[in-house]
């Protein structure tokens, strides 16, 4: 059987979590019933908070179907879509990335952006986010290479650059940002509060030396225009998508999602 990694975006509130056993209907279960017999799953690039979508999250898996194959399965899923692939050798870790893409949106409406953005430089660079993180066995020393925030109409994004972030930790942070004046990383102990997981969407996984295969089908639209409900995830998937299907499809889908948006 050959390896490949397969982008995924879903919306995170229709799923129960990510992990396999995580509720009754999590994205490693509907993946993995999906595919039957058809491929193993392996591992994913990240696993997200449940009620945390994506734009392009990444699972590895093993086949000896085609790649496109796989992909119109696992778009039958409801609230996910798959939209590319890449052939890796076996022993390629999915895990092992050279950069992820957060963002988290908010409404502008109750946020004084120039303080939040104020507050959020204190994160950037390489420090201890024990406070603001739900430990387990890996270091809590992490780095984040950039944070920035853009203000749009009623909604304000926060996007977040690093290696890798731990969990909870970008909703810590928010939530800090949001709420507190102070020095960070004075605390002691562990930040009570977290942001709400519906403003987070994983933007991207990005590899050294790995280029993805593109694949836009029909159903990613219908996967994606017809949830609109929340305004964080939604609209960014939304706009996302919109954008990047104009860019490189020669607006083949147009016709569709105009009758969608109806």
């Amino acid at each position: 059987m050959r390896s490949y990694l397969i982008r995924i975006g879903y919306h995170g509130y229709m799923f129960t979590g990510f992990q396999k056993g995580n509720g009754d209907r999590s994205i490693e279960d509907e993946i993995i019933r999906t595919l039957g017999n058809e491929a193993v799953f392996i591992r994913s690039a990240s696993r997200t908070d449940r009620d945390v979508s994506a734009v392009a999250n990444v699972v590895q898996i093993e086949t000896e179907k085609p790649p496109r194959m796989i992909i119109h399965r696992m778009n039958s899923i409801h609230g996910l879509f798959a939209w590319g692939f890449a052939s890796v050798d076996k022993k390629f870790n999915a895990r092992h990335a050279k950069q992820r893409r957060y963002l988290y949106i908010l409404d502008a409406q109750r946020i004084d952006a120039g303080l939040l953005e104020k507050r959020l430089r204190k994160f950037e660079g390489t420090h201890d986010f024990s406070s603001f993180c739900r430990k387990d066995h890996r270091n809590t020393v992490r780095t984040i290479d950039g944070i920035s925030l853009m203000k749009s109409g009623t909604l304000i994004s926060v996007e977040f650059v690093g290696k890798s972030f731990l969990w909870n930790q970008i909703r810590g942070i928010m939530a800090f940002s949001i709420k507190e004046d102070s020095d960070p990383f004075s605390l002691k102990g562990r930040y009570p509060y977290l942001a709400d997981p519906s403003g987070l969407i994983l933007l991207s996984v990005e590899y050294e030396d790995i280029n993805f295969t593109d694949v836009l089908e029909k159903p990613i639209v219908r996967n994606i225009f017809r949830e609109r409900n929340r305004a964080a995830s939604d609209y960014t998937l939304f706009s996302i998508l919109q954008r990047y299907v104009s860019q490189n499809t020669n607006n083949r889908f147009t016709g569709e999602k105009a009758e969608m948006e109806k």
